[in-house]
């Protein structure tokens, strides 16, 4: 008897086989189907023996999935024929018939013709018994081992390497989005630079924001505003002080090399005049106001007026020869040697002209005063005496001059005469 088989079987690993008897008038009964991974051995054979007729010849198909690498056909009654044997196997696919496609194995490898199982996993973006369903959100790689970087927007990477598709979110960087940004840097993809943070600190990764505030000369939320004129320093939180030309410098308050103000000093001109200075830079010295008051910062004028022996806008002269008191405006008295008062209080230092008294020397003395009673009896009776003593001195001289006149001899007298005694 003439016959053609056809045999679709998977070698190594048989899920689905079919046999096919195109003679139709065969007997099916004694027919018998064995698969077996082990040549000519029934023993160890697992039987498939459903048979069907489908009115144009015989099949074969097993009852369940068998896996094996020989199949053998037996007729118990009678030897077979078999004129031709084609052998197909399930390429990519697995299950009955190999109706299935076999997912994404590691490597491209074959899945389990019976399970469709990978057996060394499955590869990168796959996951699943049969690797047939994608990574989950958020994993990527072999078996979705791995868990996708920080995503913009909470999108979900590539399964196969991990990449996220719109890029990154704030604070994150990198192909993956698994690298934090670097300092200095913010915002998406970390694309930004921060700004004047205060002591180079940086900045919040995710919005720019600086945390510890900005440096001198800068002011905002992001640090980016510079200081309005007027103020200064960190945050912009201090104000210029009195400059000769303003603003003053953002960054540290100084007022440049133009200085201060009048009645202004220091670094940044907020310091006023110390007590009894004034004008640019405090340089001036003040003169002598009235009650030790400040002088006017800016000028020097004395508000009060100015200290007695002292004149002037800014009561820096003393007061001239003969006047005194407030704004010189006393006349001295007579002093000792016609010498200058007192340019403050008047007063004559070593008394008073003759003939003058008072305080202030100003107080001409009378004649017949007290004091002059007594002098002038004594100046009568010394004068009176001294005039004695000179007409007792005259008189003396007359005396002796009239003497010694009469002692010298005239001329024709006989000398010798006048001195010879007279006989007896």
């Amino acid at each position: 008897m003439g016959c053609t088989v056809y045999l679709y079987i998977a070698l190594l690993c048989c899920m689905v086989w079919k046999a096919t008897l195109e003679e139709s008038n065969v007997s099916i009964r004694t027919w018998g189907v064995y698969v077996s991974d082990f040549e000519d051995s029934l023993f160890w054979s697992v039987p498939c023996t459903t048979l069907r007729y489908d009115g144009n010849g015989t099949s074969f198909t097993c009852d369940k999935p068998v896996a094996g690498r020989y199949v053998g056909i037996m007729n118990l009654h009678k030897p077979i024929t078999v004129c031709e044997v084609e052998v197909f196997t399930c390429n990519g696919t697995y299950g009955r018939n190999c109706v299935h496609r076999c997912g994404r194995c590691r490597g491209g490898e074959a899945c389990d013709t019976s399970t469709g199982e990978c057996r060394n996993g499955c590869g990168t973006g796959w996951t699943g018994p049969t690797c047939h369903a994608k990574c989950p959100i958020d994993t990527y790689g072999e078996n979705c081992s791995e868990t996708c970087g920080h995503c913009l927007e909470g999108t979900s990477c590539f399964p196969t390497n991990g990449t996220c598709v719109k890029g990154c979110a704030s604070r994150w960087k990198g192909p993956k989005c698994d690298r934090s940004c670097d300092f200095g840097e913010y915002g998406e993809n970390c694309a930004l630079n921060c700004s004047h943070c205060v002591s180079n600190t940086g900045c919040d990764s995710q919005h720019g924001r600086c945390v510890a505030g900005c440096e001198p000369g800068w002011e905002g939320v992001f640090c980016t505003v510079e200081c309005m004129p007027g103020r200064y320093g960190p945050d912009c939180n201090q104000t210029c002080g009195k400059c000769l030309h303003p603003p003053c410098d953002r960054h540290n308050g100084s007022c440049g090399t133009t200085g201060c103000l009048q009645g202004w000093s220091g670094a940044t001109c907020h310091q006023s005049c110390d007590k009894s200075y004034y004008g640019a830079n405090c340089v001036s010295k003040c003169g002598h106001c009235a009650d030790a008051v400040q002088c006017d910062l800016t000028n020097g004028t004395c508000p009060s007026g100015c200290e007695p022996g002292w004149h002037g806008g800014k009561c820096d002269h003393t007061c001239l020869d003969g006047t005194w008191g407030d704004n010189c405006s006393e006349t001295c008295g007579l002093c000792h040697r016609n010498e200058a008062c007192n340019p403050a209080t008047g007063l004559c230092d070593e008394g008073c002209f003759v003939g003058y008294s008072g305080t202030y020397c100003n107080i001409e003395k009378e004649f017949f005063d007290l004091p002059s009673a007594t002098v002038m009896p004594v100046m009568v009776v010394s004068a009176s005496i001294v005039f004695c003593n000179l007409c007792l001195l005259f008189t003396c001289l007359v005396f002796k001059w009239r003497r010694d006149e009469k002692q010298i001899p005239r001329p024709g007298t006989n000398t010798e005469a006048l001195l010879t005694p007279e006989a007896g």
